[in-house]
């Protein structure tokens, strides 16, 4: 399923006002979000603007940054497809840039078996045709319908992280984002889907050695997490936020109900990806504009 997000610019990174306040402009584009982003580019550029209802927009945007209205955020309609968002001074600089991470991520989380080379293995051919293509995506052509189906797709590998994945069996290329090389990995198609759509709740935790973000899947994600985890055992599980992939720890045993994203986070980021996990998707892709455009 293919849905529809509008990407909102931000104008102003920070306009202080009076009394301290610090206010955020954001103006919504002409660009979608596609949902199950890793199958293709992410967001595409279209030629009409899409609408986007405001009132929505904003009760999302108040779920993600100040659920529980604590923080005493203004958050409203400025003009057409502008938002506005007035943060009183009382919100120190540290929570500041909390909240500006909140607001401008996607809020996606998907989990992809790492393609791994193994003699006559289904991985083996996907990773013929990846390497003898240009193309982000993988197709494999039905003999009897000619019909052509998705196999694989690269996928960018967050920023900090390329290291993890210049080791190990995983199959890399260099590929350009925003006109930027970055390490791409290959990663198989699988008939799971396991999404973000899935989760039940997410939260900040500490597993002894480093802070993590813990998860946990309704009914359905449970077990189609067991059903993907026992099919692909001794394989390396790739966990991909934003349509990125931060990490990929092999599967050592089948797993349903929870699980854990550990490595590099400070304890502040943790709360943060917990807290856009559990809000969900917001109706938009935001994106920051540099000072002085």
């Amino acid at each position: 399923m293919i849905t529809a997000i509008l990407t909102i610019i931000l104008l102003t990174t920070s306009l202080t006002a009076l009394g301290g306040e610090t206010t955020l402009v954001y103006r919504v584009t002409d660009s979608v979000y596609t949902e199950g982003v890793t199958q293709d580019t992410g967001v595409q550029k279209i030629t009409e603007a899409a609408d986007v209802n405001m009132d929505e927009l904003i009760a999302a945007l108040r779920k993600r940054i100040d659920p529980k209205g604590t923080l005493k955020i203004t958050i409203r309609e400025r003009g057409p497809k502008l938002v506005e968002i007035i943060v009183p001074e009382t919100v120190n600089a540290e929570k500041l840039e909390s909240l500006k991470r909140k607001v401008t991520s996607l809020g996606t989380l998907e989990f992809r078996i790492t393609a791994g080379r193994a003699v006559g293995s289904f991985h083996e051919q996907v990773i013929k045709i990846a390497e003898g293509s240009p193309d982000r995506r993988v197709f494999i052509v039905d003999k009897e319908s000619g019909d052509e189906e998705i196999v694989g797709w690269w996928i960018p590998v967050t920023a900090g992280r390329e290291e993890d994945f210049k080791k190990g069996n995983f199959v890399t290329r260099q590929g350009k984002e925003d006109e930027k090389e970055v390490l791409e990995v290959l990663v198989v198609s699988d008939p799971y889907a396991l999404q973000g759509k899935y989760l039940q709740k997410a939260w900040a935790g500490f597993d002894g050695f480093s802070d993590t973000v813990h998860f946990a899947f309704n009914d359905e994600g449970a077990t189609r997490f067991g059903s993907l985890t026992g099919a692909n055992l001794k394989r390396q599980l790739g966990i991909i936020l934003d349509g990125h992939i931060y990490a990929a720890p092999v599967i050592q045993s089948r797993i349903f109900g929870e699980g854990q994203i550990t490595g590099g986070f400070t304890q502040q980021e943790t709360e943060d990806l917990a807290a856009v996990l559990n809000s969900g998707l917001l109706p938009a892709v935001l994106e920051p504009v540099p000072d002085g455009e």
